[in-house]
């Protein structure tokens, strides 16, 4: 027989220091109960609070004395109320809310605090609840106070907001036992019958507690939901056994959940009993001894039947593996089966497809025994509806706006990347996900606007939640050709091929023109062995899915014997290496290395993942490789063209080569299933030369160097004699590497293992007497050659723009003594130039004008401001982002930096000094600068622009010079910046010096410039984040990988003296 209970309970929303508000509750009259249950939803915080009293409470139901259960029926008429008290302890004071929750009981006026000990006290007739309130409380404080000095904590007793009372329904199940007679045999284990009722709900998980609002909804199946009802809402003569067939997520669970939702809403739901899921493994978990598993379940399925439960079940095949052991084939599934022909249980499952039919093949008698309903992949016009309507409901649960413009998006991008799963579940967890993710980044206060959560930020965050680059979904983005082939010629040498192969893989794949039930692309590489084919793999990983992490590598040499085939997809109650991994990263690339290694078997595997895209494990689960790229790496046919290679007029003839020598190894149908056969020739010295600086640049930045903060540079001559040194037609860029390790990276290691200092250290590489020689220096602060302003005076900005305003006179005067000539052609280079810095002159003439008028309507301001405040001064409050490191902050900054192992919080600490600009007096320094400008570009008569190249000696930061500066072309290339313009020199030497970023650790980065003196190596400036500071003028901004053009021309165009 069960009990039931209405238990008040006190519930309010409180919110914890750096954390989301959430409710919290707890049962109102029972102070041993100092437990809260939280959520950021009020009903899910009452279910937690009564499947935890129902848990505490069940085995006092079944025990013979039940005097522990008589202060849970206490449950009179209560009122509460929210008093705000100041409360003055000796030690301390403090002023708060206090919910005292007020009933009648015993024959008087009781009241109770349901936050921190659970005081009560009884109201005496005549006085103010507020005033015994206060009395009482400020009594039992200074109690607890003086007991408890270190650990006591009066916010504890302080209510949240939104507080008031409820109740929550409790159900406890199980019959009153009485203990059973001791045994007096000897017993290896607990001999006690085990009680069904408590097993189930141990291992169990009662679906009707979910309801109303943790049970999904079936929209748009109501013939599915009329057939379920019929089953287990009217009376049968045979006990009901349904399954449920379909895909994944097709909706076979949210048609579970309407059954019990619809059941329960019906008058005659009481008829038979709670529907009950229970997973296999859960029911032999803890179990320790033989029997001692099939004694649980058989109590468990006698308890089903005896209070007519239903038995829900989503792993049927699972049921005929769990208990097996080596010495048995005892399962839970021969159990049930044997019970259900002579005392049935009412059962509800769910299968796949594939899962129904590996139950068949395991035992037909028992799966002829269910009533089958199909349930079939919904429409598109079904599931937009459906989607529609889960947008409705999370909008109303979250508070969350998303456009509903964002549901074709989703199944779209459901439609291209979730082939395995059906429609509509896919669909809403997308949709669900998407939800709690933006959610989550918004958590309480406002709602975000319609426009706010749109097809970009989906986009952004599917490629992050499924490891994609975006530009391979978002169709918005360009993506030419010419910039693919950039990329990869970047990182591959030498290999056209390659590079053209792999180009034309990625705009398929981007353009959706491959073949949606195969991989991405297939390509078989064919060449000698160090010629970059894993290399080419990694960037193919790298610019797809964003990291070469995402490659998952398989050298099938490690796969030739007879057991090849179950490593990769599993054996029974063993995972597959291949199917696994795949599975736990379905965007990813495949590179199976050394192919023609592998055993026949393997093979046979591949031919089924090329061809169709998926793969069975031995589970019989099915894996999707539809948004895999696989790779097959391979040196035949390398032999008959070794000596052949390197001529462009041999190409055809060696691709014809390795294509013959591919079709005589390989089967027709595997070489058939292939997209690509890619070869690639010998590595030549051009492409070492090329490859040695790459190779060198990657062994410099190993960890080691980088937690010493040691920064490696490489002259051209060390460079050339790396790759001399490594150059070897037979073993390909692999002997490059050794001789980088043998000749830079050994006596490097070596070198620095003398230098005894905790600095940062900058050591340069030349080549002197046929080897590598390293001259190392610490690295040093540049000197601050001009300090900048915070403020300036109405005086002093006045000044600053007359000075400005004489700059673009003597621009003017310069630019009338030009000699214009047009040539016969139209207008000269001359006269072009002539007049692309007029306008630049008359455009800062009129900002000047502009700035004037706003200094005067300032120093109004000022003037009316100050006869209003009397003698208070006017300071203005508006700051620029422009900002200035003050000189005692700037003065040993580095120093302190780099001589200590300092956080990244540590190190923002210290660029949290700088102080931000006033901002009229940006505005007319920024003015000021760029008359300065002109006049550099007017000194001399001529529009013919130079080049500079800039070298970095990591990845290139972009100058940000593309308005202002008169830069014609900037032309990245690696790690070099080609800068065409006019009078760049003092913009490319103002550029040059050593970048120190603290991130995670400290990373080195120089630049220089070729046309220029190399520099002294001393850090000019400090990147964190988003923030750079240049150490030589103090200014500090927020930007993005550029270097602001206002730094470049503080140094460039101003004279010190000027400040």
């Amino acid at each position: 027989m069960n009990l039931r209970l209405s238990i008040p309970v006190y519930a309010d929303h409180h919110r914890e220091e750096g954390e989301k508000a959430r409710f919290r509750v707890r049962p109102l009259f029972m102070p041993s109960w100092t437990r809260d249950e939280t959520d950021v939803r009020e009903d899910r915080a009452l279910q937690r609070l009564a499947s935890a009293i129902t848990k505490n409470l069940a085995e006092e139901k079944t025990s013979p004395d039940h005097r522990e259960l008589l202060p849970w029926t206490f449950s009179p008429p209560a009122t509460g109320q929210n008093i705000r008290l100041r409360i003055e302890l000796r030690r301390q004071s403090f002023e708060g809310n206090f919910y005292v929750a007020v009933f009648e009981g015993a024959g008087c006026r009781q009241a109770v605090l349901p936050r921190g000990g659970g005081l009560s006290f009884e109201c005496t007739p005549g006085t103010h609840l507020e005033d015994e309130l206060k009395r009482v409380l400020t009594e039992h404080l200074r109690k607890l106070e003086k007991e408890n000095e270190a650990d006591f904590d009066p916010k504890e007793w302080l209510s949240g907001s939104q507080p008031h009372l409820t109740h929550v329904s409790v159900v406890l199940p199980g019959r009153q036992a009485l203990p059973a007679a001791p045994s007096r045999k000897l017993s290896l284990g607990d001999d006690t019958p085990m009680d069904g009722g408590k097993e189930l709900r141990k291992v169990g998980r009662c679906l009707d507690a979910l309801y109303p609002n943790d049970l999904h909804h079936a929209l748009l199946r109501e013939n599915e939901v009329g057939e379920l009802l019929s089953w287990f809402t009217q009376r049968k003569a045979t006990t009901p056994m349904v399954l449920l067939v379909g895909r994944s997520k097709a909706g076979k669970t949210a048609l579970i959940h309407e059954c019990v939702r619809r059941r329960m809403e019906k008058a005659e739901s009481t008829k038979r009993g709670l529907f009950w899921h229970v997973s296999p493994q859960r029911v032999i978990s803890g179990m320790s001894y033989i029997g001692q598993w099939e004694q649980r379940w058989t109590a468990m399925l006698a308890e089903m039947r005896q209070e007519r439960h239903i038995l829900v079940l989503d792993d049927l095949p699972g049921l005929f593996e769990a208990g097996k052991t080596a010495g048995s084939d005892l399962s839970l599934g021969q159990v049930l089966k044997a019970r259900q022909e002579h005392e049935p249980v009412a059962i509800l499952a769910e299968s796949t497809p594939e899962a129904w039919g590996r139950l068949r093949e395991t035992d037909r008698a028992f799966a002829s025994m269910f009533q089958v309903i199909h349930v079939r992949e919904m429409d598109d016009d079904s599931t937009l509806r459906i989607l529609i309507r889960s947008l409705q409901m999370l909008e109303t649960r979250s508070r969350l706006k998303l456009a509903p413009e964002i549901l074709p998006l989703i199944m779209r991008l459901q439609t291209r990347f979730g082939r395995a799963r059906a429609f509509p579940g896919k669909g809403v967890e997308m949709l669900t996900a998407l939800a709690g993710s933006f959610a989550d980044q918004f958590p309480d206060e406002g709602t975000l606007k319609l426009e706010t959560v749109g097809a970009g930020q989906v986009l952004d965050w599917f490629a992050s939640r499924h490891g994609i680059r975006l530009t391979m979904i978002d169709n918005s983005q360009s993506m030419t050709p010419s910039g693919l082939q950039e990329f990869f010629s970047s990182r591959i040498m030498g290999q056209t091929a390659a590079v053209s192969a792999m180009t034309e893989t990625v705009l398929m794949a981007r353009a959706e023109v491959n073949d949606a039930r195969r991989p991405l692309g297939s390509l078989l590489f064919l060449g000698p062995t160090g010629v970059g084919k894993t290399e080419c793999a990694k960037a193919l990983a790298e610019f797809v899915f964003g990291s070469e992490e995402k490659m998952l590598r398989f050298d099938l040499n490690e796969y030739s014997g007879g057991d090849a085939a179950l490593r990769l997809i599993g054996s029974p109650g063993h995972s597959g290496l291949l199917t696994s991994r795949v599975r736990r990263q379905p965007f990813s690339l495949l590179l199976f290395d050394e192919v023609e290694k592998a055993h026949p078997d393997v093979f046979d595997l591949l031919l089924q993942v090329l061809g169709e895209g998926r793969l069975t494990d031995a589970q019989g689960q099915t894996v999707d490789f539809c948004n895999c790229l696989i790779i097959l790496t391979s040196n035949i046919g390398a032999q008959k063209t070794r000596h052949r290679l390197g001529f462009d007029d041999r190409a055809a003839e060696e691709k014809e080569v390795y294509r013959e020598a591919a079709e005589k190894f390989f089967r027709p149908e595997f070489f058939n299933r292939l997209d690509r056969i890619v070869p690639f020739h010998e590595l030549r010295r051009q492409d070492i030369q090329h490859l040695a600086g790459t190779l060198s640049s990657r062994a410099l930045a190993r960890q080691g160097l980088r937690d010493r903060r040691v920064e490696v540079l490489l002259d051209a001559d060390s460079t050339g004699f790396l790759a001399q040194r490594g150059y070897d037609p037979e073993y390909g860029a692999r002997a490059l590497r050794r001789a980088i390790e043998t000749h830079l990276v050994e006596p490097l290691a070596a070198h620095l293992m003398t230098w005894k200092t905790s600095r940062a250290v900058r050591v340069q590489t030349t080549l002197q007497n046929g080897a590598l020689h390293f001259t190392c220096e610490v690295h040093r602060q540049v000197a601050q050659t001009l300090r900048l302003p915070v403020r300036l005076s109405h005086d002093e900005l006045l000044d600053r723009v007359d000075e400005a305003h004489q700059g673009l006179d003597q621009v003017n005067a310069r630019l009338d003594d030009w000699k214009l000539n047009d040539s016969e052609d139209g207008i000269s280079a001359l006269r072009a130039w002539y007049y692309r810095l007029r306008d630049e002159s008359n455009a800062l003439r009129q900002q000047l004008h502009q700035t004037e008028a706003s200094l005067e309507a300032m120093e109004k301001a000022r003037k009316k401001a100050s006869a209003s405040r009397g003698t208070k001064p006017f300071i203005e409050t508006l700051d620029d982002y422009l900002c200035v490191m003050p000189e005692a902050g700037i003065e040993n900054l580095l120093h302190d930096l780099l001589g200590s192992d300092m956080s990244a919080r540590q190190v923002a600490a210290r660029l949290d000094l700088a102080q931000p600009m006033a901002r009229s007096t940006a505005m007319a320094l920024r003015l000021l600068w760029r008359v300065n400008r002109l006049l550099m570009l007017t000194a001399d008569e001529g529009p013919s622009p130079q080049a500079w190249t800039l070298v970095s000696s990591a990845k290139l930061s972009l100058p940000g010079w593309r308005k202002d500066a008169f830069v014609d072309a900037l032309n990245p290339d690696g790690t070099h910046l080609i800068l065409e313009g006019h009078g760049l020199q003092k913009l490319a030497a103002a550029f040059t010096g050593v970048h120190a970023s603290f991130e995670e650790s400290l990373v080195l980065t120089s630049y220089s410039c070729q046309e220029l003196p190399s520099g002294t190596g001393e850090i000019s400036h400090i990147r964190q984040g988003r923030r750079l500071l240049d150490l030589r003028t103090g200014l500090c901004m927020e930007t993005d990988d550029s270097l602001p053009l206002e730094m470049a021309l503080a140094l460039a165009c101003t004279e010190p003296l000027s400040f």
